[in-house]
This record gives C-alpha cells, sequence and structure tokens, in this order.
C-alpha cells in the first residue's frame, strides 16, 4: 500500500491508501512531511510529453500561498507549450542522505497550465523563484496544480525511517 493525496469534492487535499506495494525498505510520507520537503527545496524535476515526446527537466520553483508548484519560463522554452494547453504533468523533488542512505521523495501530479491573470503575475513576482540556470528574464509563470501529492521514505536496509 502506499499513501497518496487527492483532492476531495471540496478541493482539500484528502489521503488514502493506494493498492500498490512500495518497493522493500519505503513507507508512505505524511501529507505535512510532504509539503514541509516541497517547502524547504527549490530545485525539482519537472515531467511532461511535448510533441509526443517526454521531457525531463530541472527546475527551480515555489509553493505559492494555494500550496502549487510554481515556475518561471520565457517565450520560446520547453515550457512554453503550457502557454497555449493545459499539459498534464509530473513533479518530483527528493533529499539524500548520503551518510545513511536514506532519502526522501515527493511527487506531484496534475495539470501544467499558465498564468495569465496580470494580479496573480504580480503576486507572484513576491515569491523567491531565481533561475540557477542563466541570466534571462523569465517574464513567464506557469503553475501545476496537485491533483495528487504521493511521498515515501526509503532506506537501503528496510529499517523504518523517520517522517
Amino acid at each position: 500500500m502506499r499513501l497518496v493525496y487527492e483532492p476531495d469534492e471540496q478541493g482539500y487535499l484528502r489521503d488514502r491508501l493506494q493498492s500498490v506495494d512500495p518497493p522493500h525498505g519505503t513507507e508512505g510520507l505524511s501529507l505535512d512531511a510532504a509539503q514541509a520537503l516541497l517547502a524547504r527545496n527549490h530545485v525539482g524535476r519537472l515531467g511532461f510529453v511535448r510533441y509526443d515526446q517526454p521531457v525531463l527537466l530541472p527546475v527551480n520553483y515555489a509553493i505559492d500561498a494555494q500550496g502549487d508548484v510554481v515556475l518561471r519560463t520565457t517565450r520560446g522554452s520547453k515550457l512554453y507549450v503550457a502557454e497555449n494547453e493545459v499539459v498534464p504533468a509530473a513533479f518530483e523533488v527528493d533529499e539524500f542522505d548520503t551518510a545513511s542512505g536514506r532519502g526522501i521523495t515527493v511527487v506531484v501530479r496534475g495539470p501544467m497550465v499558465a498564468v495569465v491573470d496580470l494580479i496573480e503575475i504580480r503576486r507572484l513576482r513576491d515569491l523567491d523563484l531565481n533561475s540557477f540556470a542563466d541570466a534571462v528574464e523569465r517574464e513567464r509563470w506557469i503553475r501545476i496544480l496537485p491533483r495528487s501529492i504521493e511521498g515515501w521514505v526509503f532506506s537501503p536496509s528496510g529499517e523504518r525511517a523517520p517522517t
């Protein structure tokens, strides 16, 4: 079984057990722990399909007040595909302790959409979100709307890891 979080009828994330046996040495992560991992990191991996080809990119991100993953991009970039359509996406953040071999992984799945509302863009500019890739001004904003969040802790020995 794996613990996942999905929105209920009112849009609130609720946990449920998914009937998939996780790999040996893993255990489900609480929603609070998953959200804490997302909040304390600023680099993750974004996966989506563009022109019928899978794309996987390292990206800088922030979490906004609604709990959405927010990215900045520029016209002509690979993320620009979200300017014209809703794109299914998966977003992953990991932490790994090399000394103990323990790791934490959180995956957010949901539609990737462009932010076009000017009031919303002004609000997002207050987030601490800068790119490590280059000095190009990234004037476009992309949001991933979480439809599911799953997280797990893994350790090489299979012992119970702290969440």
